[in-house]
């Protein structure tokens, strides 16, 4: 009886793989804590990811006899039923263009062969956690919705009381109401340790709202900004995770990353919006698992910063035309501040007090 509703309990894993070898392997990684189905070519994938019971997450290789993961992905996509199911891509060592082009079709991830149980143990939890997570978030907005009343009256009751900590907005000069509203918001949030999103038509003083959040939270490490417009995705890993000697070539000496810069600080990604597809994903992984990885190095590192993004562009509508990932967004949006338009926001110094 208690096997039965163990079983019940458990998470369903389709894995898809023609070489019986790397099937018993993730089996045996992943059998005691998930219901697994396997399948050996691209049709029974397709097959049993869209027929009932069906998979939670479906791990996919991409050399498979009958069709390659691409075209499986790509049917999976297409069809009701299975759109929704997220997909991890097996690949090669080494292997950068299959992944990239994985990543774009809408897989959410990709492990490489040859398998550390650590990492694909790691990589599924995470990625149905954020599942999870995504779920609740939505649910927590449509409840939201109905409290929007509520919150047009808070806000007017905020805009009339006075600021704790003034001198924190000291570079910022505005006499808005509405911007006096975002000073008392970002004073309630400063210390949660929790992503925040900030989003604003360009020259909306993003980055000085950033600095104001940092000097809120009287945080001991310092504040690091990077703008990640035009980086490619090895320029992004080696910027924000640093690189051991050696790790490339023309790495002479060590480097120490953007996040190592800021511990016990706040990081700040500046153009969030574009961020390649490749990069997207590492920087979910960073914000679910809280670690990440030097270039040339397999000793993880804890990460202890706050992040803080903005961006200018509409992520909303990016999601919508798969240029951004809505998991990544939840996970940058534990809170959002979304600066009033110029047009509303008069540049005159006003006193905060």
């Amino acid at each position: 009886m208690n096997d039965h509703t163990s079983n019940r309990d458990k998470q369903r894993l389709l894995i898809v793989d023609d070489e019986r070898i790397q099937l018993n392997v993730l089996n045996n990684m992943l059998k005691a804590n998930y219901l697994i189905k396997v399948a050996t070519n691209g049709q029974q994938a397709i097959d049993r990811a869209i027929n009932d019971p069906q998979p939670d997450l479906i791990l996919l290789d991409i050399n498979l006899p009958d069709m390659n993961g691409f075209q499986v992905l790509e049917r999976l996509k297409l069809n009701e039923r299975s759109k929704n199911i997220p997909v991890i891509f097996l690949t090669a060592m080494n292997s950068e263009e299959d992944e990239t082009k994985g990543l774009e079709m809408g897989a959410v991830d990709y492990i490489t062969k040859p398998f550390s149980p650590a990492i694909v143990n790691s990589r599924i939890k995470t990625h149905l956690n954020l599942i999870r997570s995504m779920r609740e978030m939505m649910e927590a907005q449509l409840q939201t919705q109905s409290l929007q009343k509520q919150v047009s009256a808070l806000n007017r009751s905020l805009a009339k009381e006075s600021l704790k900590n003034p001198e924190a907005f000291s570079e910022i000069i505005s006499n808005s109401a509405a911007m006096l509203t975002v000073f008392h918001y970002m004073e309630a949030i400063a210390d949660s340790g929790e992503a925040i999103l900030i989003t604003g038509e360009t020259g909306a003083g993003k980055e000085l709202i950033a600095q104001g959040v940092h000097n809120l939270g009287q945080r001991t490490g310092k504040l690091i900004s990077v703008n990640l417009a035009g980086l490619d995705d090895v320029a992004f890993s080696d910027t924000l995770f640093g690189h051991t000697k050696g790790a490339f070539t023309g790495a002479n000496q060590a480097r120490e990353g953007f996040i190592s810069q800021a511990d016990g600080g706040t990081l700040f990604l500046d153009e969030i919006g574009d961020l390649v597809p490749a990069s997207q994903i590492k920087l979910l992984r960073l914000l679910q698992e809280k670690t990440y990885y030097p270039l040339g190095s397999d000793t993880p590192k804890t990460m202890n910063v706050t992040v803080v993004a903005a961006t200018h562009r509409n992520l909303q509508e990016m999601m919508k035309n798969d240029l951004f990932r809505p998991d990544l967004y939840y996970r940058l949006s534990s809170h959002h501040i979304k600066l009033p338009s110029l047009r509303y926001s008069v540049k005159l110094q006003s006193n905060l007090t």
